[in-house]
């Protein structure tokens, strides 16, 4: 009879909550058990991770065999598993960051008058007329308006 440790999947629909069982390699994902040796929750932050190591050491020297995704979670229970937890963001959330990343400039409406130029840097505005517009730094580019006349 071959033997593996494995998982067996338990919980709700979208919800998976897992056991770690040792179980003959022919019977079903989810059906008759020999022993159960742990659990793991992948939906908690940070993941849950409960294993008996005695046990499944006890069940490899009688020739069990570890799965690969078992064997990762004995892994990461030897090792200390890194509680660096990351938050998931909205699509909303990301796309103002990205928008706020950018400082992007942007045109006004049409001025007034001819001989004023606007000027929007994020989400300030400034009116700068050029009779009394002083010099710039290189940094700031402006966007002239174009200019039309109402007769």
């Amino acid at each position: 009879m071959a033997v593996k440790i494995r998982l067996a999947r338990h919980g709700a629909k979208k919800r998976p909550y897992y056991r770690v069982v040792v179980a003959d390699s022919r019977a079903p994902r989810d059906g008759r058990i020999i022993e159960e040796v742990g659990r793991y929750n992948p939906m908690t932050a940070p993941k849950t991770i409960n294993l008996d190591l005695e046990k499944i050491a006890d069940w490899q020297s009688k020739g069990a065999q570890l799965t690969d995704a078992v064997a990762a979670l004995v892994k990461a229970a030897n090792e200390g598993e890194k509680t660096e937890t990351v938050v998931k963001k909205s699509k909303k959330q990301l796309a103002k960051e990205a928008e706020a990343a950018k400082l992007p400039l942007r045109p006004l409406r049409a001025p007034r008058s001819k001989s004023c130029l606007r000027l929007t840097l994020h989400s300030s505005r400034v009116r700068q007329c050029s009779q009394i517009a002083s010099p710039i730094s290189s940094n700031i580019s402006l966007f002239r308006s174009s200019t039309t006349r109402i007769p």
